[in-house]
């Protein structure tokens, strides 16, 4: 009786320890992904495609990179100076738009730690692209995100493979370096994008909002998410909202759309889904890195404030 109380008494002191390992893990990943220099081989698998890209990144301010496909057509991402200059994706010339994210990591990963909705723990160790790492798992605790198991280099914190599992526990997309020099400083050709940029035109402004200002609310949102911007478009009652769990992002989109215009159908690209419905004379698009369900529910929740 004695042995099993003091079993019981260690499981519970030792798993507030592993938590906040596995949180320190996370937070140094964080850093390390954007921070570090680096040059190695990516592959990324999503739903029965897989592609292979060369990394080459230049960490601190500014931070630079460029991402080149090594299967498939010739392409290539290139992100430095606040913006992103894509080649030969679905075009002759090459495009250059504001800053999106470079790398496909785990998004804000620290967050799941202190977050009600995730488990965070040390799952383990392994070895990728030759180098020691240390497992983490970030285990959803409803289907309303995704679950993730990360594999970070043990020296440096960086992120060297990543699966990202559905609540059926099936896997949804991953990637993992089958190579790379932490460390080495990319030369300052493979930062450069491969022939002159054509910028594109700038979006139409936007005002920011304060969240009270909002024309369009949602009601019954999945557990967890919650407003954190809104920004006013310059057609009657556009509206751009971003929904967040601190891990997921969901953006919402409300614009005019006449009666006679199509909807884009409901569909998902590995871990992004996309859901549309007309809602009084408006077109309301979800668009997040969030199981098919939580955009639908998000999407049939939007009504006008009031």
């Amino acid at each position: 009786m004695a042995r099993g109380v003091a079993l019981l008494l260690f499981l519970l002191l030792a798993m507030p320890a592993a938590a906040d390992e596995a949180a320190e893990l996370l937070a140094r990943m964080n850093h390390a992904v954007h921070a570090l220099d680096y040059v190695g081989t990516l592959v990324y698998g999503e739903r029965g495609r897989m592609e292979t890209l060369r990394v080459y990144h230049a960490g601190g301010q500014p931070e630079r990179e460029r991402l080149v496909s090594l299967t498939g057509e010739p392409r290539e991402v290139v992100r430095q100076d606040g913006r992103v200059t894509c080649i030969g994706l679905g075009g002759a010339d090459p495009v250059t738009f504001p800053a999106a994210p470079g790398l496909p990591s785990l998004p804000q990963a620290a967050a799941a730690a202190s977050s009600p909705h995730y488990a965070v723990s040390v799952a383990g160790s392994g070895r990728i692209a030759g180098r020691d790492a240390v497992e983490v798992a970030i285990q959803a605790r409803d289907a309303f995100r995704y679950s993730f198991r990360a594999w970070l280099d043990r020296d440096s914190g960086m992120l060297l493979k990543a699966v990202r599992f559905g609540a059926d526990g099936a896997t949804v997309d991953q990637l993992m370096f089958t190579d790379i020099a932490i460390g080495q400083r990319p030369d300052e050709a493979d930062l450069q994008p491969s022939g002159a940029a054509q910028v594109l035109p700038s979006a139409p402004a936007t005002t920011s909002l304060a969240p009270a200002q909002a024309r369009w609310t949602v009601r019954d949102l999945p557990p967890g998410f919650s407003l954190v911007s809104v920004a006013a478009g310059p057609g009657e009652g556009e509206e751009h909202q971003v929904y967040s769990d601190g891990l997921a992002s969901v953006s919402v989109y409300v614009e005019p759309a006449p009666a006679a215009d199509p909807l884009a159908p409901a569909s998902n690209r590995g871990a992004i889904s996309v859901f549309s419905r007309r809602q009084d004379g408006y077109r309301v698009v979800v668009i997040g890195d969030v199981p098919e369900r939580t955009a639908q529910r998000i999407a049939h929740g939007v009504v006008a404030r009031g």
